[in-house]
């Protein structure tokens, strides 16, 4: 195939500036998971397996530009597509991730505390 595998979607490889990524494949639970969400967004109903493996799709389904590897970002599944009605702020899914992530690495009070507290009342604590 030479270009996205989405329906409606006419990139190709000759268009500058995009990636294009494999459909998920592999016999890992993690990677059947990623396939199946990833077949799921896509919609295709005139699927095969020979059709499958030469598929790609490209990084304009993705809200950030590339596929992520992390199952809690919002990037694990391309989620951009012509046929779905956009948000009106389509960066709020990443700025969201964005910040769960800056939580779950900012564990217990004390971290909780450095943020709130001015420099000079951090060594207080």
């Amino acid at each position: 195939m030479s270009g996205c595998c989405v329906y409606g979607c006419t990139n190709r490889y000759s268009t500058g500036g995009l990636k294009f990524y494999r459909i998920p494949r592999g016999p890992r639970p993690f990677q059947s998971n990623r396939r199946r969400l990833w077949l799921q967004a896509i919609k295709r109903v005139d699927w095969n397996e020979d059709i499958i493996k030469n598929s790609r799709v490209c990084s304009a389904h993705f809200i950030s530009g590339e596929a992520s590897l992390d199952s809690s970002s919002p990037d694990f599944v391309p989620s951009v597509f012509m046929y779905t009605k956009q948000s009106q702020n389509p960066n709020a899914k990443m700025d969201r991730y964005h910040r769960k992530r800056r939580r779950a690495d900012c564990v217990g009070l004390s971290c909780r505390l450095l943020h709130v507290l001015t420099p000079e009342h951090r060594w207080d604590i």
